[in-house]
């Protein structure tokens, strides 16, 4: 049975931002699906799109992530 008082409204900041950010991702994650992977020029907007969708995932996720590529080694990286 359901209360029918006064309804609650509680405001949380750090669930609005993940919501935000898991949005913000999803679209990079759609525009880097959209691009036209036959050209190289393609490609590359597509892998941008993705590493940004990557970061924007660790943002949310408050994990301290690399800024640089020596910091994050070439390894990450896999070959077409």
């Amino acid at each position: 049975m359901f209360v029918t008082g006064s309804p609650v409204a509680l405001s949380n900041l750090h669930y609005e931002r993940a919501s935000i950010l898991l949005n913000l991702a999803c679209l990079f994650c759609q525009l880097g699906t959209c691009e036209d992977r036959v050209s190289e020029e393609g490609i590359k907007r597509a892998v941008t799109h993705f590493a940004v969708c990557d970061v924007v995932l660790l943002a949310s996720s408050g994990a301290k992530f690399p800024l640089s590529d020596e910091e994050r080694g070439r390894d990450h990286i896999v070959p077409i």
